[in-house]
């Protein structure tokens, strides 16, 4: 009986310590990344965030110097990459509507990354104008 009881403790024991290893990974994992506050607002008053992770270049708040990664791609300071924005805020653009940014987004999603900003010339419905409109307001990150 009692050699029945040790086997529980020791299993028991086992399990404790797979718990511990796997949650120092995660809280390992979850400390390596952190979120910081963008300068900007949006056009609806959000303020939007931007993740950052330590092994890019960082450097304190506020800083511009600093490496910020949204969806992959680095970010200008108050640009929209195109190829990471939501149809919300390529929408918030000059000359888009909700049309033109699903457009852009499906182009995106079909055709893939956009290499250079002249490239969103290529989604139906984005002339020169429109364009010459946005250039200004967008990056490729």
């Amino acid at each position: 009986m009692a050699n029945k009881k040790s086997n529980t403790l020791a299993e028991k024991l086992i399990l404790f310590a797979v718990f511990l290893v796997f949650a120092g990974i995660i809280v390992t994992f979850a400390f390596s990344w952190s979120y910081i506050e963008d300068d900007d607002t949006e056009s609806d008053g959000t303020v939007s965030f931007q993740y950052m992770t330590e092994s890019k270049t960082q450097a304190p708040f506020g800083n511009e110097s600093g490496s910020a990664v949204s969806g992959g791609g680095e970010q200008t300071k108050g640009k929209v990459n195109i190829n990471t924005a939501t149809v919300d805020e390529l929408d918030a653009l000059p000359g888009i509507g909700p049309a033109k940014a699903q457009a852009i987004v499906d182009h995106r999603n079909t055709q893939g990354a956009f290499l250079k900003i002249e490239d969103v010339m290529n989604v139906s419905g984005i002339g020169e104008k429109i364009f010459e409109q946005i250039k200004d307001s967008i990056t490729v990150g």
